[in-house]
């Protein structure tokens, strides 16, 4: 996936202090773009979602860079230009088989062929590819050609999508970068919960429970979770977490959350409400991002 907001907005604009989004679907989509605008407007604080209300219809077999852009009804045009970033969803595919790009502030995202790279909602993968516009768009790290779990790998396999969403994270080096500072950094990983804590139950984030906000009393830094496979390994990780002091909260794995997975997996950095906000996967991946 190239990088698509390099140049995209007005200085002005940039230092908006809230940007605002509009999320598009088209005719072949049937996707609750409201619901889903209020969900991420409960979660976020730079970012305000609203849903698109002119209808799109995009008159091609195959999305190319920038025709079909350019061939946008002026109505929608008009609509979008009310926004910083306009996405469209869609389930036409690229004439270069991405997930989307964009020109101007407008963004078309394709979900073609979706059911044969996932069995996760499309309003998973959306809220997903999101957080890794906003990524690019606030210059937090950088593309990863080689996958290493971050929400910035290229994923030129596109079947590791399905890994990507259970997983949805900010490697260390990502999260450290600099970019435009920790506002939008938290709102992109509030958006990386919603997507992890749904997928990893196999549900739609919008008819999943919520991550819960922990108080400071309760809260941890580490959430160690295992199948009885990695025990071994997760007593080495235990050992070493327990002599830098962290507050660890320590599963063996259940039937709903770890049974199915054969990763370790670990929490830690907590924010500001206590949620835990980074996540480490061990010990392999399959390939991840669009492919050209």
């Amino acid at each position: 996936m190239p990088l698509v907001f390099q140049d995209i907005l007005a200085p002005e604009r940039a230092r908006s202090p809230m940007m605002k989004i509009a999320i598009y679907s088209d005719n072949t989509l049937s996707l609750p773009t409201e619901p889903l605008c209020d969900l991420l407007n409960r979660f976020c604080v730079l970012l305000r979602f609203t849903a698109g209300r002119v209808p799109v219809h995009l008159n091609t077999t195959f999305i190319s860079k920038p025709s079909t852009f350019h061939k946008l009804p002026d109505l929608l045009k008009a609509d979008a230009r009310g926004y910083e970033i306009a996405i469209i969803a869609t389930s036409i595919p690229y004439d270069n088989n991405f997930f989307f790009e964009a020109v101007g502030n407008t963004v078309i995202l394709s979900f073609s062929g979706w059911n044969l790279l996932t069995d996760l909602p499309i309003t998973n993968g959306l809220v997903y590819f999101l957080a890794s516009m906003l990524c690019q768009r606030f210059t937090i790290g950088e593309n990863h050609e080689k996958n290493i779990g971050c929400v910035n790998d290229f994923l030129w396999d596109k079947k590791g999508v399905d890994t990507a969403m259970r997983a949805a994270y900010l490697c260390r080096d990502c999260r450290d970068s600099s970019g435009e500072g920790d506002a939008p950094k938290r709102d992109i990983q509030a958006m990386l919960d919603l997507v992890s804590h749904a997928s990893r139950a196999g549900a739609d984030l919008l008819s999943t429970p919520t991550p819960s906000r922990q108080s400071s009393e309760g809260s941890y830094d580490v959430f160690l979770c295992h199948n009885s496979g990695d025990k071994p390994i997760i007593r080495k990780i235990n050992v070493e977490l327990k002599v830098r002091k962290a507050r660890m909260c320590h599963s063996s794995g259940t039937a709903s959350e770890c049974s199915d997975h054969t990763e370790v997996t670990y929490f830690s950095s907590r924010n500001d409400v206590g949620r835990p906000t980074t996540r480490v996967h061990a010990p392999t991946r399959s390939a991840n991002r669009s492919s050209e």
